[in-house]
């Protein structure tokens, strides 16, 4: 499985199987292209978020939908108020708007799943 896969939010997302900003890591599982998904591919990860770590601020070219499976996080979406969302609670990032995406916990590791679908070689995050 090849992906230009996320940056932590994951978000924002990471890249495959490297490390940014404070240890926040994703594990891409399933990037695929799907009959009646012409030049579109789907992607999906879970992301490992540690301690107090978080992906700076990025944006996304298409929505990026999260699930929090395990622990807290913060989404500081700009001119927004920082919302925190909990285990078994989802969200979703808009496209083309600058967030950042952060363990809520300076003490206990995050775990997050992201799904996203965007063209075929197109960037999921900038």
């Amino acid at each position: 499985m090849q992906s230009s896969a996320a940056r932590l939010a994951f978000g924002g997302w990471l890249t495959r199987g490297q490390s940014v900003r404070r240890r926040a890591t994703s594990h891409p599982f399933a990037h695929a292209a799907h009959e009646g998904m012409d030049g579109k591919e789907a992607h999906m990860w879970i992301g490992d978020i540690a301690p107090g770590a978080a992906t700076g601020t990025h944006r996304h070219s298409t929505p990026r939908f999260v699930y929090v499976m395990e622990g807290s996080v913060v989404l500081e979406m700009e001119g927004k108020p920082a919302q925190t969302f909990k285990a078994g609670q989802g969200f979703m990032e808009s496209p083309d708007a600058p967030h950042n995406f952060k363990n809520s916990s300076t003490s206990e590791t995050a775990k997050a799943l992201g799904f996203q679908i965007a063209g075929k070689g197109q960037p999921l995050q900038y």
